[in-house]
């Protein structure tokens, strides 16, 4: 006998559908009934293409005992309701992209559909198609080597339609073209989810996906870079890329024709129908119709082209993509709520900094320290509406967003814990932590919490080393071997300073600033030799150090630091055609000198005096974490977790060569 369908819809796709069925035998394949919401759109639809029965309403159609299969066409936010209404009457279902709205009503569904022991499939009709079948021998076969990338674009101006841009229909590309590029890469790596998920897009007046870029980190070093877009037309191809060649999948990836290998390009030719199709290649259609009827006839009651646990996986994918992209227009309408912990100088000094900026992006929502009187003036003085005694208070703060911590080094590790704990992003002052063991635990904690975690080490935002940046990438001083810095300030006697039990020394205090440019220049990797030699002071904390840094290639770092001798504090590169020299203070600086000439760069005024020179510049890093979270970034690349590694790395060794050493080590 025939399968005997009932289409659920009497829109485009279900006219495709339809007509795709036409190009099959009449013997295997028969459209019974159509269904509308609208009785005379369900009876032109039939008259169209001859279907026997027309209803107004998908209830007369689930109750009509001839229906066999339903094939549901509506717009996606009709999917999961009708879905189960034909379940519930007996009926199989291939339900066009995406099943449902989200990963919950998905797997309703798919309960549903096994507990009543009946057909259930998401019409991703790519899987279907007879080059999706000879595309997994060539990726079988090891023509490619180790496949690591994925790399696919969908864009087609349709940002107009009512189902792509109105929310209550379920629109927005990441249901609607998504769904494409997101099986497109579970196809090569999956079926596992992958290890890492990042999105960035915007959102229409309407509050649905306009366009979305997307990276998946799967294990083993693969990658898949996509994107959608409703307003611009893609080339709409896909690539595989391996260590031993790529194959293209030509547009329309999602219903191909050919594809490319490095020896051949292969092409499967579609049929033609009677009538003419509203998209692309919608003969292809057929090939998900005969996978239902193949599948029914041996009893199997899901298709492996296209099993309910992936489906399962890519709603899981868009539900957090969509997730990551509302996070985002949140941020884009909303100020960064920041909470401030510890009310001493330097927290003056960053949210003096942060008035520079418009209060639109940046609002600092409550200040903590471990006397409340002490966050009550520093309240009062910044105008925070919100003082806490204990860190704790804030940390449950719900309004609180990220937390800047500026207390003494050795409470940055459980502080900073306290506040990813309760859900808050951090920006703690450098040193991230007293060493490499503890800085490990922090990153990884900031990891799985999927939490935004940066060490301030304000210098690498500062724009003058953007520009030294440019210079360096520019081959002006032709190869770069020797950098030069000192920072000598008077802060041996500073309490913070000079007691081992508040992690004092300079080689956490001051130093961090001298290696921290040396890996700016020779990094990321850690240099091959490290030379320390240091003086203690009677707490048994270092009070300068002379450092060399070896690297590899000839290259070496020459630094020093001293907390009792005021020195000149300029850093130099220097390479075989000539040199740059950041002007003093390096650390936060205002001017650079290449061989090009002098570049100044300007700090605003606030209205309030800083305790510390430049610390105006303190803005720079609340912009870039500002940014990060906007676009969904848990790590800065102007300072990575693992560049934050190689620093404590270095701390310790040296630390271990001059004597200084902590309780917590």
């Amino acid at each position: 006998m025939a399968t005997r369908w009932g289409i659920a819809s009497a829109g485009k796709i279900s006219h495709d559908f339809v007509t795709a069925l036409s190009t099959l035998s009449a013997e295997e394949h028969k459209v019974v009934a159509v269904a509308a919401q609208q009785l005379e759109r369900a009876e032109k639809f039939a008259t169209e293409h001859n279907i026997p029965n027309a209803y107004g309403s998908y209830e007369e159609l689930a109750k009509d005992p001839n229906v066999e299969v339903v094939y549901i066409g509506t717009v996606n936010s009709l999917h999961f309701d009708i879905g189960k209404l034909m379940l519930n009457h007996g009926k199989h279902v291939l339900c066009e992209k995406p099943l449902t709205l989200n990963v919950k009503q998905s797997k309703e569904l798919i309960d549903l559909a096994k507990k009543k022991k009946l057909f259930l499939m998401e019409a991703i009709w790519s899987r279907c198609f007879p080059a999706y079948d000879a595309l997994k021998k060539e990726l079988e076969s090891g023509l490619l080597g180790d496949i690591l990338q994925v790399m696919v674009g969908f864009g087609v101006v349709i940002d107009d339609i009512d189902r792509v841009k109105l929310k209550e229909l379920g629109g927005g590309t990441i249901l609607d073209l998504g769904v494409y590029v997101l099986q497109f890469s579970q196809y090569v790596f999956g079926p596992s989810l992958p290890e890492s998920i990042e999105a960035s897009g915007y959102l229409n007046e309407n509050g649905v996906d306009t366009s979305t870029s997307i990276t998946l980190k799967y294990k083993g070093g693969k990658t898949s870079t996509l994107i959608t877009h409703s307003k611009v037309k893609l080339p709409n191809e896909a690539f595989i890329i391996g260590t031993k060649g790529t194959i293209k999948v030509n547009e329309p990836f999602w219903c191909p024709t050919s594809f490319t290998t490095p020896e051949k390009t292969k092409e499967f030719i579609l049929p033609t129908a009677t009538k003419t199709f509203n998209f692309t290649n919608s003969a292809g259609l057929r090939y998900e119709a005969i996978e239902v009827r193949r599948c029914l006839k041996q009893g199997l009651l899901e298709s492996p082209k296209v099993s309910h646990q992936e489906s399962l996986t890519i709603a899981q994918l868009q539900d957090e993509i969509r997730n990551q992209i509302v996070i985002i227009r949140t941020f884009h309408m909303m100020a960064t709520r920041w909470g401030i912990v510890s009310a001493g100088k330097i927290s003056h000094d960053f949210v003096t900094a942060l008035s520079t900026l418009s209060a639109e992006e940046h609002k600092v929502v409550a200040v903590a320290a471990q006397q409340l009187d002490r966050a009550k003036k520093f309240a009062t003085e910044h105008n925070i509406p919100n003082a806490y005694g204990s860190y704790e208070e804030l940390a449950k703060d719900p309004n609180v967003e990220v937390a800047y911590i500026g207390n003494i080094n050795t409470q940055h590790l459980e502080v900073s814990k306290l506040m990813l704990n309760h859900g808050k992003h951090v920006l703690c002052e450098k040193p991230l932590t007293l060493n490499l063991k503890q800085s490990k635990e922090l990153i990884e904690l900031a990891k799985k919490k999927k939490l935004f975690l940066m060490e301030a080490i304000w210098s690498r935002c500062f724009p003058v080393y953007d520009a030294l940046k440019k210079e360096l990438e520019s081959n002006s001083l032709g190869e770069v071997l020797q950098v030069t810095a000192t920072i000598g300030v008077l802060n041996a006697e500073v309490e913070r300073v000079r007691l081992k039990e508040t992690g004092g020394g300079n080689i956490l205090n001051i130093a961090v600033y001298a290696l921290q440019f040396a890996q700016f220049v020779f990094g990321p990797s850690a240099p091959e030799n490290v030379l320390a030699l240091g003086n203690l002071n009677e707490n048994g904390v270092d009070t300068n150090t002379s450092i060399i840094l070896k690297y590899k290639g000839g290259k070496i770092a020459t630094l020093t630091t001293h907390g009792k001798a005021q020195m000149v504090n300029d850093a130099y590169v220097v390479g075989t055609k000539g040199y740059v020299k950041v002007s003093s203070p390096f650390w936060c600086p205002t001017t650079i000198t290449t061989p090009s000439g002098t570049t100044e760069f300007q700090l605003p005024t606030a209205s309030k005096p800083f305790h510390f020179p430049n610390s105006a510049g303190l803005r720079y890093e609340a912009i870039e974490v500002r940014r990060c979270l906007k676009q969904g970034i848990l790590e800065s690349q102007y300072l990575t977790h693992a560049e934050s590694l190689v620093i404590a790395q270095l701390q310790d060794e040296i630390r271990r060569q001059v004597g200084v050493k902590y309780d917590e080590d």
